[in-house]
C-alpha cells in the first residue's frame, strides 16, 4: 500500500507541477523583463518624459506580450495533451508488475491505443512507439508471458480435475456427437475425483453433476480467455507493424524534403542539376521507398516477423474480425453470468414484479442503497449505448437483443436487492459497456487506419516517381512506382477472406484513394501509352 500511495503521489505531483521546458524559461524571462519596464517608465516620466511616448511604449509592450502569449498557447496545449496521455500510460506500469496480470495489462494497452488513435493528433507516433514498441511501458516479453500464463492455468486445470473426469465428460459428449474426435480408445468407467479436488474429500465435492458443472465453468472461462488473448495479441502485433510503417514513411518523406531543399539551391539546367544530385539521392530514394512500401503492405497482410506471432499472416480484416468475435464471446459470457446470479438468488426482493418498459421506471424497485442506485445507473448507460446508432453488423442481433432485454427488464426487476449481488451485476454490466465501446472504437479506428496506410502508400510511390523522373532515371524505374499504385487497386478489391479491404473503407475515403490511383494511371500513360510496363510490375 505504501508503494502504491507513493507512486500515486509522484504521478499527482508531476501532473500539478510539470517540469519546466526551454519555452517556459524563455517566457518567464520575458515576463520578468516586461514587469521591470513600467518601473523604468515611471522613473523616466518624473524626468519629463511625455505622456504620448509613454503610451507608445506601453502599446508596444502590450503587443509583444500578446504575440508571445499567442505563440506559446499551442505549445502549452500540446504539452498538456501529451502529459495527460503519459499519465495514463504510466498507470499501466502497475499492471505489468505482476506476471499474473499480464493478460489484462495487454488488453488495457490495446484499449489505450484505440483511444489514442481516435485523437488523430500529429504527436501520436512517439506515444505509440513508447507504448507498444520500445518496451518503455509494455515489456517486450509480454506476449510470451501471456501464453505461459494460459498454459499454466490449463496445466492447473488438468491437475485439478484429473484425467478420469476428462475421460468421463468426453465419453458423454461422444454419445451426443460432440467432444474430442481424436480419442478412439475405450474410456475407463467414471470414478469420483480424489481428495485433491477443491482441497476436500470425494463426499465434500458433491455428486457427478456438480463436479461436471464446476469443470464446465472452469473450462469455459479458460477457453474464453484464450479467444480474447488471441485477439489481443493480433491487435498488438498490428500496432507494432503500423508504428514501424509510420517511421519508414516519415524517413522517406524527410528524404524527399531534403531533395527538394537541395534542388532549390542548385543552379543550372535540368540535366546538370540531375547529374549533380542523382548520386546522392537516386539510390537512397529507391531504398527508402522500397522499405516504406514494404512496411505498409506488411500492415495490410499483418505479416509479423516476430517468432511469437500466432500465425505468419492474418490479414488486416481478420485481425478486426477476431477482435469482434472475442467481444461477442465476452458479452455472451457476461450475460450468462448475470442471469446465473439472478437465478441462484431467485427474485431476491429486487422488484415488485410486473412488466417494465425502461429502467427510468424506478417506482417500486426498492433500490435505495448506493449499490442499487449504481446498478440502475449502469443499466441506463448500457441501454443508451445499445439504442444509439451503432455501426452496422457490430453485434449479432440475438446478443444485442438479449443484452437490451437484460438491462431494460430482467436486471431492474429480478436482481436481488443484496448489496453484494448488485455490485457483482454492476461490474458485469460495466464490462459489457466497455466491450461495446471497444468494438465501436475499433470500427472507427479500423477505417481511419486503413485509409492512412493506403494514402501513405500512394503518396510515397507518387513522390518517389516524381523525384526519380526529376533525376533523369530510366523510364522503367519511374513507371515502376506508378504501376505499384495502380496495382494497389487489385489489393483493395481482393475477395480474400482475410482482406476484403473495400468493405472497410468509408465512401469518401474510397473516392480519395481512387483519385490517387487515377492520377498515377495518367502519369503512367504519358510514359508508357501501351501500358506494357504494367504487366511487368507486381506488389
Amino acid at each position: 500500500d505504501s508503494v502504491m500511495m507513493s507512486g500515486s503521489s509522484i504521478i499527482l505531483q508531476s501532473a500539478e507541477s510539470p517540469a519546466p521546458t526551454k519555452t517556459s524559461f524563455t517566457s518567464l524571462r520575458s515576463v520578468k523583463n516586461r514587469s521591470a519596464t513600467p518601473r523604468n517608465l515611471r522613473k523616466s516620466s518624473h524626468k519629463g518624459t511625455s505622456n504620448s511616448s509613454l503610451n507608445v511604449l506601453s502599446e508596444s509592450n502590450a503587443l509583444v506580450l500578446s504575440t508571445n502569449n499567442t505563440a506559446n498557447t499551442s505549445t502549452n496545449r500540446q504539452n498538456l495533451w501529451e502529459s495527460s496521455w503519459r499519465q495514463r500510460m504510466e498507470a499501466l506500469r502497475w499492471l505489468f508488475f505482476e506476471p499474473a496480470h499480464r493478460l489484462e495489462a495487454v488488453k488495457q494497452t490495446n484499449r489505450l491505443v484505440l483511444q489514442l488513435l481516435m485523437t488523430d493528433d500529429a504527436a501520436v507516433l512517439p506515444l505509440l512507439r513508447a507504448l507498444v514498441v520500445s518496451g518503455e511501458y509494455l515489456p517486450l516479453n509480454s506476449v510470451a508471458m501471456g501464453y505461459d500464463q494460459l498454459k499454466l492455468r490449463k496445466d492447473e486445470l488438468d491437475e485439478l480435475i484429473g484425467p478420469t473426469l476428462y475421460s468421463h465428460l468426453d465419453k458423454k459428449k461422444r454419445k451426443n456427437g460432440k467432444g474430442r474426435k481424436f480419442v478412439t480408445q475405450e474410456q475407463p468407467p467414471y470414478t469420483p475425483l480424489s481428495s485433491s479436488f477443491n482441497g476436500g474429500t470425494t463426499s465434500e465435492c458433491g455428486d457427478e453433476e456438480e463436479m461436471e458443472e464446476h469443470v464446465r465453468v472452469f473450462r469455459g472461462a479458460l477457453e474464453l480467455d484464450e479467444v480474447v488473448w488471441e485477439a489481443q495479441v493480433s491487435q498488438l502485433e498490428l500496432w507494432q507493424l503500423y508504428v514501424a510503417a509510420l517511421e519508414d514513411v516519415s524517413a522517406c518523406s524527410q528524404l524527399f524534403n531534403d531533395y527538394r531543399d537541395a534542388r532549390s539551391r542548385c543552379v543550372g539546367n535540368r540535366e546538370e542539376v540531375a547529374a549533380s544530385l542523382i548520386g546522392r539521392f537516386g539510390p537512397k530514394t529507391v531504398r527508402s521507398t522500397e522499405l516504406a512500401t514494404d512496411s505498409l503492405l506488411k500492415v495490410l497482410h499483418c505479416a509479423a516477423s516476430s517468432s511469437e506471432s500466432r500465425s505468419p499472416s492474418d490479414g488486416f480484416k481478420e485481425v478486426w474480425d477476431r477482435a469482434q468475435q472475442a467481444g461477442q464471446c465476452s458479452l455472451v459470457a457476461a450475460i450468462a453470468s448475470i442471469r446465473g446470479i439472478m437465478t441462484v438468488n431467485g427474485d431476491g426482493g429486487g422488484g415488485q414484479g410486473g412488466q417494465m418498459d425502461t429502467v427510468e421506471n424506478e417506482v417500486g424497485l426498492g433500490r435505495t442503497s448506493d449499490e442499487g442506485k449504481a446498478l440502475l445507473e449502469e443499466c441506463k448507460g448500457v441501454r443508451e449505448l445499445l439504442l444509439s446508432e451503432l455501426p452496422q453488423n457490430l453485434l449479432k442481433p440475438k446478443v444485442q437483443q438479449e443484452l437490451l432485454d437484460l438491462v431494460q427488464l430482467e436486471v431492474p426487476r429480478s436482481c436481488p436487492a443484496d448489496g453484494e449481488a448488485e455490485l457483482e451485476v454492476c461490474k458485469l454490466l460495466h464490462l459489457c459497456k466497455q466491450t461495446v465501446c471497444d468494438l465501436v472504437n475499433g470500427c472507427s479506428v479500423r477505417a481511419t487506419l486503413l485509409y492512412s496506410i493506403l494514402s501513405s502508400y500512394i503518396k510515397v510511390c507518387n513522390d518517389a516517381a516524381a523525384v526519380l523522373q526529376d533525376l533523369n532515371s530510366t523510364e522503367f524505374e519511374v513507371a515502376k512506382w506508378y504501376c505499384r499504385v495502380i496495382k494497389l487497386a487489385d489489393l483493395i478489391a481482393s475477395d480474400s477472406l482475410s482482406l476484403k479491404l473495400y468493405k472497410l473503407l468509408k465512401r469518401k475515403d474510397m473516392e480519395m484513394i481512387l483519385d490517387g490511383i487515377n492520377r498515377a494511371a495518367k502519369n503512367l500513360l504519358q510514359l508508357d501509352p501501351s501500358l506494357d510496363m504494367l504487366m511487368r510490375v507486381d506488389i
